[in-house]
């Protein structure tokens, strides 16, 4: 149980809310790669201290996954090629992005039931919260550990989801969400290779690749410009390419 006062209470109830979605203060700081109740802060006891440095730390992992999102998110307007562009990582980003909103509605109705019913304890806190605190340290490790230090592209992120196994199901499911998301993209452009024989791939990430060059296997096509098609990556995509998948080019 809290020792302060009832307003008193109140605002440190605030105080940690408003960081888990990513602004510290002067009670709540950024320290060490997460968020940590300052030193100094006499206020609390000992127990108090060690609970809400369990619940903080979504804070930081929230901006940490917020600033993917929108490091690798669709910018409309700009040249994808140029600015290094990955439609796979995007999608990754918005599957993960659809987690971050329901997090913040979470926060956010914590925010609601204190401010209409009072104080709650912080063991309310920590429960309401806890899938978060279950799955938000992993996902960081995975898309910044996994995905970005490893710098899978294309296909590479396809097979890395798809092989993704867990023994928590809240943290299955978040993944499944963004495989979805990558799933469509690669669809997406399979269809425009199978239907009309176009590779719409700005970042080269499509397992089909365009290899232009000069044609020399006969004298009527001696010397011209000539353009032909490769397959990359061996995991998943291999099925594809095995059931007819070079049947789109035809330049």
């Amino acid at each position: 149980m809290w020792e302060l006062w009832y307003p008193e209470r109140l605002k440190m109830l605030h105080d940690l809310l408003v960081s888990l979605l990513g602004f510290t203060g002067d009670v709540i700081v950024e320290d060490g790669g997460t968020f940590k109740v300052v030193v100094g802060f006499d206020l609390l006891s000992v127990s108090e201290k060690e609970a809400i440095e369990k619940i903080c730390p979504l804070g930081w992992y929230y901006v940490q996954l917020r600033m993917f999102c929108d490091r690798h998110a669709v910018q409309w307007g700009s040249s994808s090629s140029e600015d290094g562009f990955q439609a796979y990582l995007a999608a990754v980003s918005a599957g993960l992005g659809d987690f971050l909103h329901e997090y913040v509605a979470d926060v956010s109705a914590l925010e609601h039931q204190i401010l209409s019913e009072g104080p709650v304890p912080l063991s309310y806190l920590s429960t309401a919260l806890q899938k978060y605190s279950i799955t938000m340290p992993v996902l960081h490790a995975l898309v910044y550990g996994d995905l970005t230090s490893r710098r899978l592209r294309g296909g590479q992120v396809v097979d890395f989801l798809a092989s993704f196994k867990s023994g928590i199901p809240l943290l299955n499911a978040v993944v499944q969400r963004m495989l979805h998301r990558v799933w469509i993209v690669f669809l997406k452009q399979c269809m425009a290779w199978m239907l009309f024989g176009e590779l719409h791939d700005p970042g080269s990430e499509f397992f089909i690749v365009r290899r232009d060059g000069i044609a020399g296997s006969s004298r009527a096509t001696m010397g011209r410009p000539h353009t032909s098609f490769g397959t990359m990556y061996d995991g998943i995509m291999k099925k594809f390419v095995n059931k007819g998948m070079m049947g789109g080019g035809g330049n």
